[in-house]
């Protein structure tokens, strides 16, 4: 297996397309990775305290409104 060294001047060494190609695979491999953690904190409750605040929130009339607020912007 190569070292990251020599993995960074191989891609040093791409053309501007076969760079754009890595570029985004790496990408979907990041934001397939963050979505994996977060769908398992999610289902680990890590965020239930959140939503359990939100909706005590709504009940006592403390939002706003999409439509509302997103007038206002």
């Amino acid at each position: 297996m190569s070292t990251v060294l020599e993995i960074e001047q191989a891609i040093e060494h791409l053309p501007p397309q076969d760079f754009r190609v890595l570029a985004s695979w790496m990408q979907e491999k990041i934001d397939a990775d963050a979505d994996r953690v977060f769908e398992q904190s999610v289902l680990a409750g890590k965020f239930d305290h959140l939503a359990a605040q939100a909706l005590k929130e709504v009940a006592a009339g403390q939002t706003t409104p999409l439509d509302e607020f997103l007038r206002y912007r």
